[in-house]
């Protein structure tokens, strides 16, 4: 017990240690946010864009994952995700985001601004008023993000902070509901559904040649930028020209849609010069590409910069990423209130930005780069991803054939077919040592299925029965995955069973299927040594290691994740009992819980107390409890619970395990089973089995990815237990003394 408490002790001892990171910018006089839907930074990098080449330069710059509640991301979504600092549903094309007028403008029979009072009762007196407002709260309501549409717009009223609005990207000059393109009002509009300035009209000029035929109108758009500026000290501005260019590419020819959209990027690279112009040295200008291209099949991570107070150079990052380079569309709203030093409100998830400050040639290059990595990453993780489920798939309908019928072709087969399994985990973390996405996808699996081969091939000749080479990919996986947590977790990003910044649903420390693998191979890899040493009881090293896997799993520095924190240490202290002392009573199993729970809620209030800059998800979540008591505890749980469930519809994994779980019935159960009586021989490795099994089950209930951690422990357990069962059938040749140990009786 002194020693756990050592580990743990040394583990949060890390936790409050840990190097602070440099405080976000504050004190800016004004906020100006232009955004550019549809650009990434290839566009960037092929345009001529002056004016967003010298920002680039010497402001900070990063790619944006726009990801917004369902997916894909576009315009509309995504200026509500910006303005609520939280993901926001609407859905495409709904005619309801663009509903903003001048408050003085004719609807129906009254003003805008009564037919507003109408909806919502009373409201801010302004110059811009969206009747959609009402609407477009109600359909945050049912994804459970805890989303208020308005969030910035409504801290900064209540702060007297004065907002604006310039809105330039109608589809006509007159143009009827449905041509409305009027969205990025809901950047900074409040609650009610105001906003103090701007113009949201009369900004276009006829143009054949452009996009529906209308472009921006540089003098007009000049004079609305002036006053909007002048008179607020956040403003949202929508040049309009790549929002046309990019809805137009849907039913444009290819090469239309490409010379369309380099044009107009570059219009709108001079109307962002036009903003930067009216703007002074304490002033921050953002330009940020809300939504990704329309036209492409694929996501995109899309692009953002800022430029002025405190962003002098270098990469953007946020405690929502923590990866240089990489941002969150729900982090802009709370740096536009950082800066102004205005308290984030509690519905906001996303963190601020601050800048690197480091200087680097040829970022918007680099900056696409990562781009073309996480595309790649993708379309490549698909194709794996399927041919890993194609093999646990051929697995059970070899070992049916092996084991039923005893072919030897079978059985010869088996064990080669049961360690390509287990090497790919730690094969696909490996590859990404190398920036494969430049290769191309064909060159890219040649160089996976190589190293998988090498690895099966080479477990293939380890000495001892033909699981001991399961046993040592099982070890190369824990190495490669505990390395790389150790290390910063940078090849997790983009790696196949890693973090994807397209999906976003993490950018840091260890995802769900990784944790998974990473316990369930690290479980079942320290068991499995243990055995074959020869013991028939865990050794407190054993144990140590264990721990090990806890810290690397759920601490801040390494793993960051809740669920993985109480799923590990659960099924640790699980494997330890039964792997020690051979069995778990319920009183203790129930006691093992409520300390899971207890180290995972400790963590978390210590992750909290820390700068908000160095927070990982762990403290943010304990202040989201904190500040929102049991409603705000009550809506993540229901939301991660509809998420874990939804998985079972759709995903790979739930194919995994119905295969799978019919092998290890054939191999374990009566009448038939070949290992009933070699399993009891093996009580340490039968522990670690056990305790993949936890793995699986609370992963299950306390994920939101659900059915991915039964699939992953039951793609580790199945392969191990098949060399198990092709030994049993068929020994290999071993020292006597370690047949001796095979037949050694079980300890009481």
């Amino acid at each position: 017990m002194k020693r756990t408490a050592s580990v743990v002790g040394c583990a949060l001892a890390l936790l409050v240690l840990a190097p602070p990171a440099p405080a976000a910018a504050r004190d800016a006089e004004r906020v100006v946010i232009v955004t550019l839907p549809g650009v990434t930074w290839f566009d960037i990098i092929e345009a001529d864009t002056p004016i967003l080449d010298r920002l680039t330069d010497r402001g900070a710059a990063a790619a944006l994952s726009v990801r917004t509640a369902i997916r894909p991301s576009v315009p509309e979504r995504a200026y509500l995700t910006l303005g609520a600092g939280n993901r926001g549903q609407v859905r495409q094309g709904d005619a309801v985001a663009s509903e903003a007028y001048r408050a003085d403008e004719v609807v129906g029979a009254v003003s805008a601004s009564d037919a507003l009072r109408t909806i919502v009762g009373s409201h801010r007196s302004g110059a811009v008023v969206h009747l959609g407002i009402a609407q477009l709260h109600a359909m945050q309501e049912t994804r459970l993000f805890g989303t208020r549409t308005g969030s910035l717009g409504e801290a900064l009223a209540r702060a007297g902070i004065p907002t604006g609005v310039v809105s330039a990207g109608d589809l006509a000059l007159e143009p009827r509901p449905d041509q409305r393109r009027r969205a990025v009002t809901l950047t900074v509009v409040d609650e009610q559904g105001t906003i103090d300035h701007g113009a949201v009209d009369g900004l276009l000029t006829a143009d054949p040649s452009t996009p529906f035929g209308v472009r921006t109108d540089e003098t007009a758009f000049r004079a609305a930028v002036r006053q909007a500026v002048g008179s607020a000290r956040v403003v949202a501005v929508e040049p309009g020209e790549t929002l046309r260019a990019d809805e137009f590419s849907r039913i444009a020819s290819p090469e239309q849609a490409v010379r369309h959209k380099e044009e107009a990027l570059e219009r709108a690279d001079a109307l962002v010069g036009v903003v930067a112009s009216e703007l002074g040295p304490r002033d921050v200008l953002i330009v940020a590409a809300v939504s990704g291209p329309l036209n492409q099949r694929e996501e995109r991570l899309t692009a953002i910069v800022a430029h002025g107070q405190g962003f002098e150079g270098g990469r953007l990052v946020s405690p929502t990423t923590r990866r240089d380079g990489i941002v969150g569309l729900i982090d802009i709203a709370p740096t536009v209130l950082g800066l102004l030093g205005v308290e984030k409100p509690e519905s906001m998830s996303g963190s601020a930005m601050r800048a690197t400050g480091e200087s680097e040639t040829d970022k918007a290059a680099a900056l696409h780069r990562l781009n073309r990595q996480s595309v790649f990453r993708e379309a490549f993780s698909d194709v794996v991803f399927v041919v890993f489920v194609a093999a646990q798939v051929a697995l059970a309908a070899l070992a049916f054939v092996a084991f039923l019928r005893r072919q030897r072709w079978a059985l010869a087969a088996l064990p080669w077919l049961a360690c390509t399994i287990l090497a790919m985990p730690s094969a696909t973390l490996m590859v990404r040592l190398v920036d494969v996405s430049r290769f191309g996808h064909l060159v890219a699996h040649l160089m996976l299925w190589t190293l998988v081969a090498a690895l099966t091939i080479a477990a293939q000749y380890v000495p001892g029965p033909r699981w001991a080479g399961g046993v040592l990919l099982l070890g190369l996986t824990t190495l490669s995955f505990g390395a790389d947590l150790l290390t910063g977790a940078h090849l997790q990003t983009n790696a196949v069973f890693g973090h994807s910044p397209i999906v976003a649903g993490r950018f840091y420390g260890v995802a769900n299927a990784g944790f998974g693998i990473l316990a369930s191979a690290g479980i079942l890899a320290l068991m499995g040594i243990v055995d074959l040493r020869g013991r028939t009881r865990a050794p407190y090293w054993a144990g140590a290691g264990l721990l090990v896997l806890v810290a690397l799993v759920g601490l801040p520095p390494f793993g960051a994740n809740f669920g993985g924190l109480i799923t590990t240490f659960f099924a640790v202290c699980v494997t330890w009992l039964l792997a020690r002392y051979g069995r778990v009573r319920w009183r203790v199993a129930v006691a093992v819980a409520a300390a899971a729970i207890a180290l995972a809620v400790v963590v978390s209030l210590v992750d909290m107390t820390r700068p908000a800059v160095d927070q990982t998800h762990l403290g943010r979540f304990a202040s989201s409890v904190v500040q929102g008591g049991l409603p705000a505890l009550v809506r993540t749980v229901l939301r991660k619970g509809l998420a874990s469930v939804g998985t079972l519809g759709f995903t790979g994994w739930t194919y995994i395990i119905p295969v799978s779980a019919a092998v290890i019935a054939l191999l374990v159960y009566k009448p038939r089973g070949v290992l009933r009586d070699v399993i009891p021989r093996h009580p340490v490795l039968r522990a670690g089995l056990w305790g993949t099994v936890v793995v699986g089950v609370v992963g299950f209930a306390l994920n939101d990815s659900g059915v991915v951690l039964p699939g992953v422990a039951i793609a580790h357990a199945a392969p191990l237990l098949v060399l198990m069962g092709v030994e049993t059938v068929s020994p290999t040749a071993r020292p006597a003394a370690a047949a001796a140990v095979e037949r050694a009786p079980v300890e009481p």
